[in-house]
């Protein structure tokens, strides 16, 4: 079941019937081969990328999916997943804004804010990060050994301290420092919500999503683990059309 998936195979949960559940099977081909760490349609062995560091393209793709400054590939996927968010957040009754300029008078605002009221306490404000994974997973190339098969970590696994979390979690870090004191002083608690390119949410993400079914659940009377799961599809969906999007403009 979805329960037993890590993040980043959210999306091979769904069935295609909505529109914001569905795929090209050119972007279907591209997120299955980055989900299973294979090199990429496109890719050229030993190829570099036309940016301004000119880093060697890895065959799984990550840095065209999500990092290279000159295609925009990191705004790209970070503006999808900022507004998918705040969708989730406004379907849960949640009064949001992004990137709220009023709200601040300072130039360093996060992207999301949900508004609770005003005085000390005006709400929480959130700032959507992506940090790209380009190497394999370090948990034996990115499988876990069992039994003489592969199987793909569980994201307990993956939050270990040789998981695929480690990017996460030092983005995670380095956004509070960058927020948290002028969020504060604005009257805004803050979280970082920091996915990976290899579609792995941060452990906050999580639990925030949880927060925002738990909301929804009691706005909409719709249990809070059908919420849950879908907003994982959902943010899983909207990740891996991104970066196959991405993937492909860079590469054909």
């Amino acid at each position: 079941s979805s329960r037993n998936i890590n993040d980043n195979a959210n999306f091979l949960c769904l069935f295609f019937c909505q529109p914001s559940f569905k795929m090209a099977s050119n972007e279907f081909r591209i997120a299955l081969q980055m989900r299973m760490f294979l090199p990429v349609s496109g890719h050229i062995e030993g190829a570099t990328c036309n940016c301004k560091n000119k880093p060697s393209l890895d065959a799984t793709g990550h840095h065209l999916a999500s990092q290279c400054p000159k295609r925009r590939t990191s705004t790209d996927a970070h503006d999808a997943i900022k507004y998918a968010t705040s969708e989730l957040m406004k379907y849960g009754g949640i009064d949001t804004r992004v990137e709220a300029g009023n709200l601040f008078d300072n130039r360093l605002r996060p992207d999301l804010f949900a508004l609770r009221g005003n005085g000390q306490n005006r709400g929480e404000a959130y700032d959507v990060s992506g940090v790209t994974t380009l190497h394999r997973h370090t948990l034996n190339g990115g499988h876990l050994q069992a039994q003489g098969s592969f199987r793909m970590p569980t994201n307990a696994e993956l939050e270990g301290p040789t998981g695929c979390g480690r990017a996460s979690r030092s983005k995670n870090i380095e956004k509070i420092e960058k927020y948290q004191a002028v969020c504060n002083r604005h009257g805004f608690s803050f979280k970082p919500l920091v996915f990976e390119s290899s579609g792995y949410l941060h452990k906050d993400f999580r639990e925030f999503l949880k927060s925002i079914a738990q909301n929804a659940s009691e706005v909409k009377k719709i249990p809070h683990d059908t919420l849950y799961n879908y907003f994982l599809k959902k943010l899983s969906m909207t990740m891996q059309t991104s970066f196959a999007q991405n993937v492909i403009k860079s590469t054909f």
